[in-house]
């Protein structure tokens, strides 16, 4: 054997070996990515359904607004969002605080963020506002 050299004909013994970490580590990074990208696409159905809410519930709740003026606004503004948020639907719900007559209104969407993997990943966020209306001085 000749000084300097490594034994074993000539070839180092971890040769080789980037490339079966490599392959080994490829396929993790991969799905990390794939989770990173559908983690993004869940919040975005969440923030795209709470925006819905909150226009349905400023909708709803404004002085003589027309019965469904709600429902309206939020489904024109999930229409015009496309397929970010798929399968959903509005429930308007007046509140009624302190008597029988609503104070406030109550505006729920829930519909199916998008997703790579086919699970059914179902986001639902809710928005409150109090209804506007005319008081005197004597009224609370």
């Amino acid at each position: 054997m000749r000084p300097g050299r490594p034994s074993g004909h000539g070839r180092r013994p971890d040769q080789g070996s980037a490339s079966i970490e490599l392959a080994i580590l490829f396929p993790i990074f991969v799905v990390l990515i794939m989770l990173g990208v559908q983690v993004a696409l869940v919040f975005s159905g969440r923030n795209v359904a709470l925006a819905a809410a909150q226009l349905g519930a400023a909708a709803e709740s404004a002085y003589g607004a027309e019965p469904g003026a709600g429902e309206s606004r939020a489904a024109g503004y999930l229409n015009r969002m496309g397929d970010l948020l798929t399968d959903w639907e509005i429930a308007v719900t007046p509140v009624a605080e302190d008597g029988d007559e609503p104070t406030a209104v109550r505006v729920t969407v829930t519909g199916d963020a998008l997703s790579w993997f086919g699970l059914d990943l179902t986001v639902s966020q809710t928005a409150y506002a109090g209804l506007e209306r005319f008081t005197t001085e004597d009224e609370p």
